[in-house]
């Protein structure tokens, strides 16, 4: 099963090359020198330590991929999410999957499959069968197409311009009672671009030993993210509400912790549990060290603590 944090939008393979260090931009007004900053600070902790000017990556030929979109009625939900803790449990690393709650454009309620699978078209085919025979769809979408075609696909999911609140939560499996709580949840939401998305870890991203990076939690099976997304000021209480009622009934599942891209609580004890203590104690030190006066606070902010 592939994914990876710096691509999650479609769970398919890249790797990114990150240097031992990156030289951090004199910035004048802040009076910063410039200086070098641990690896494991910038792989995850976020723009809490400067600005980067310039990434240099390291890329791989991809595509054309067997890719695109599978959608199954919602009244099949519990089954279909059962279907899908299953099979991306043993899917192969050429294959990146998730299941979304989400409404079509016509109105209709519908779990919603997005695939994209690196490899021959034939291969494809085949790794991609069990999700199209799980049930009758709705829709089948998925096909060969450039890669670039599958991470475009989450753009219609998330229109420019509209109010968003978000909030996740790691899970270790896709339990009877987690399922019953997304689709009771789902089912309730009045929002049409709203959705509960899975993201399925595995492959690469958790290979990668915990140490290198900030980034925490990579033994989850599951994030399971809250979207919310509607357009109306005066539905800001309803729909931050309801964001915040569904994670915190999802919270007897948790295995700890939170991505923190894909959380819109970032105050500074939130922010804590998102790398866990003894990380956040060092990304605490390099902050004091690198940015003491926390000029770089416009994010999810790491606080120069004192030791």
């Amino acid at each position: 099963m592939a994914t990876d944090f710096s691509c999650a939008n479609s769970g398919s393979p890249t790797t990114t090359s990150f240097p031992q260090t990156w030289s951090l931009p004199t910035d004048a007004s802040s009076k910063l020198a410039a200086r070098r900053i641990p690896t494991c600070s910038l792989r995850g902790g976020g723009g809490n330590f400067g600005v980067v000017t310039s990434f240099e990556f390291r890329l791989h030929e991809v595509g054309p991929v067997t890719g695109g979109v599978l959608a199954f009625p919602f009244d099949q939900a519990s089954q279909l999410l059962r279907f899908y803790d299953e099979f991306s449990a043993s899917a192969p690393d050429e294959l990146g999957i998730l299941a979304v709650l989400g409404t079509l454009p016509n109105g209709v309620k519908a779990v919603v499959n997005l695939a994209c699978y690196c490899g021959s078209p034939e291969a494809g085919a085949k790794a991609v069968a069990p999700m199209r025979a799980a049930a009758t769809p709705l829709m089948d979408q998925i096909q060969t197409m450039p890669y670039t075609a599958v991470q475009s696909i989450v753009e219609n999911f998330n229109p420019r311009g509209q109010r968003n609140f978000w909030k996740m939560v790691y899970v270790k499996d896709l339990s009877a009672e987690a399922i019953e709580i997304m689709t009771s949840h789902y089912a309730r939401n009045t929002a049409p671009l709203t959705h509960i998305v899975v993201y399925t870890f595995g492959g690469a991203a958790s290979r990668v030993p915990d140490a290198d990076s900030a980034v925490s939690y990579r033994d989850a099976r599951h994030a399971v993210l809250a979207v919310g997304i509607w357009d109306n000021p005066h539905d800001d209480a309803a729909q931050i509400g309801w964001v915040r009622e569904f994670a915190s009934a999802m919270q007897p599942f948790a295995y700890g912790g939170f991505y923190p891209n894909y959380d819109a609580d970032t105050a500074p004890d939130r922010v804590e549990l998102a790398f866990g203590p003894e990380k956040y104690a060092r990304l605490a030190a390099a902050k004091r060290k690198y940015d003491p006066s926390n000029v770089f606070r416009l994010n999810q902010n790491i606080l120069p603590r004192t030791a």
